[in-house]
């Protein structure tokens, strides 16, 4: 069976208020790490009546998200009012994490100051210094961070497995809805809805 252990609550809330039970536009993208928290997602996407959008970038970069006309291109499409990021899978050894703050940048640019969460990557082996450059360019309140939790990896001891990413997308929501006044109940049943879910191949 999977499990999780939650990770400490980091700040106070933003806001004291009830849950914003507006309609939200989600577009959720991210590299592999983000795939088993987006078919989570679904299910709070139907239960809390928001639309959901999904682009899950194997292997790809922040720097690739930056550079290329992907996420511009998902914008023009879906025209979302709050992002969900999951990016770093691929930058957790880099010698120089720094150096991908300008990319980090550009995507808060392309995002054009609409609300967001950035999901920080649960480590397997630590890291060089990237989710704290994320945490710090983002800033805490913006900021996932899943190096705490404890999930059950799949064969390749990297990726959480489905279940373990449902748990884990289960923690951001409740931390959505507590920092972010975003409405994220519990999901009561699974999606039936059929929520809009891009697969990108890597760049060869």
């Amino acid at each position: 069976m999977d499990s999780i252990s939650p990770p400490e609550r980091a700040g106070g809330k933003m806001g004291e208020t009830a849950p914003d039970t507006t309609t939200q536009r989600i577009l959720f993208f991210g590299d592999s790490m983000a795939e088993g928290l987006v078919r989570r997602m679904a299910d709070y996407a139907q239960e809390n009546g928001h639309q959901l959008s999904r682009v899950v970038w194997y292997n790809s970069t922040t720097q690739l998200w930056a550079t290329s006309d992907t996420l511009r291109h998902y914008i023009r499409k879906y025209r979302p009012t709050f992002f969900m990021v999951c990016i770093g899978g691929n930058e957790q050894f880099l010698k120089r994490p720094l150096e991908r703050e300008t990319h980090i940048r550009k995507l808060m640019n392309i995002m054009e100051g609409k609300p967001f969460v950035w999901i920080g990557i649960p480590t397997w082996k630590g890291d060089t210094g990237f989710n704290n450059m994320v945490q710090q360019c983002v800033g805490p309140e913006r900021y996932f961070d899943s190096r705490r939790l404890t999930l059950r990896r799949g064969s390749d001891h990297v990726h959480p497995t489905f279940g373990a990413a449902s748990l884990w997308m289960d923690s951001i929501a409740e931390w959505m809805q507590d920092r972010y006044n975003i409405q994220m109940q519990k999901p009561s049943k699974k999606a039936t809805l059929k929520f809009p879910l891009h697969l990108l191949q890597p760049v060869k």
